[in-house]
């Protein structure tokens, strides 16, 4: 692994050694919202490393995005990077700012006054129940989640109890 310096900051993007010259040599690369990239002529404005990386590993990228596995943005390398449907990616996302649980799935009811549990099934929301402890209901959240199609790219409350 090698890394590349982001000229707008003083981070670094970590890349595999058998792209590093290839993106070297394509330009500067630089910080934008958390993810290294580079204004291209291909790209509407810029164009994000681990899309490149894994165009240089001979992906087709039609109908698919490219995903950090575990969200760390600035690892470019093939091991963290996999492709995604945007449903998939969408369940890779960090809790909200907006968030006043703390948990992903979970939110106050005020006319029930409990904690409501819900996921998304094929962009339709799925009501898992009202719970008085609000880890009780981001534990029943978990537990939905993981029982279905795309586990693996779901962020979890509780990453350590999955088993």
């Amino acid at each position: 692994m090698k890394t590349i310096p982001l000229t707008n900051s003083d981070l670094v993007t970590i890349v595999d050694d058998l792209f590093y010259e290839e993106l070297l040599a394509l330009g500067p690369w630089r910080l934008h919202d958390g993810y290294a990239t580079m204004a291209m002529d291909t790209c509407w404005g810029y164009c994000f490393m681990h899309t490149v990386v894994m165009q240089l590993a001979g992906h087709d990228l039609t109908g698919v995005t490219v995903d950090h596995d575990g969200r760390k943005r600035l690892d470019n390398t093939l091991r963290n990077l996999r492709l995604a449907t945007r449903r998939q990616q969408n369940m890779n996302r960090s809790r909200q700012r907006t968030n006043t649980s703390g948990f992903i799935g979970v939110h106050w009811h005020k006319q029930n006054r409990k904690w409501h549990a819900q996921i998304r099934v094929n962009g339709r929301r799925k009501h898992l129940g009202y719970f008085t402890d609000k880890i009780e209901a981001a534990r029943a959240r978990d537990a939905a989640i993981l029982a279905g199609p795309d586990a693996e790219f779901a962020t979890l409350n509780f990453p350590s109890e999955a088993a």
